[in-house]
C-alpha cells in the first residue's frame, strides 16, 4: 500500500474557529458542542459534550464525545475541519471477486 499523501496531524487552534460554544478548562483541554449532524438524534449538539486535548506542540492529541458519537467519523470531521486531507491511499485487492482460486493465488 502505497500513500500519495500523509495525513498530519491538525492543529487544535485551526480547528478551534470552526466549533461552537467553545469553552477552556482548568486542565488545558476544551469543551466544545459536537460538529456532527448526526448528534443529538439529528439535533445537534445543545449542550457541550464534546472534549478535545493538545499536544505541547499544539496539535491535537485526542477528542472524546460523551454523547457517543462514532470515533472515525468524529475524527474525519475534526480533519476536515482543521484543513487535513485524508491520506488517498487504496487496498489493493489481491484475488478478484469470482472467488477463483486460479486467479487468486495467480496459477
Amino acid at each position: 500500500m502505497t500513500r500519495r499523501h500523509t495525513p498530519r496531524r491538525p492543529y487544535l487552534q485551526d480547528i478551534l474557529p470552526h466549533l461552537q460554544r467553545v469553552r477552556k478548562l482548568r486542565d488545558g483541554s476544551y469543551m466544545v458542542s459536537c460538529p456532527l449532524p448526526t448528534h443529538g438524534k439529528g439535533r445537534g449538539d445543545i449542550h457541550p459534550s464534546l472534549q478535545l486535548w493538545e499536544n505541547p506542540d499544539g496539535t491535537l492529541a485526542g477528542a472524546k464525545c460523551y454523547a457517543n458519537c462514532d470515533g472515525r467519523e468524529l475524527w474525519r470531521k475534526l480533519l476536515e475541519l482543521g484543513g487535513v486531507r485524508p491520506a488517498t491511499a487504496t487496498r489493493r485487492k489481491w484475488w478478484t471477486a469470482t472467488g477463483s482460486t486460479q486467479r487468486r493465488w495467480g496459477k
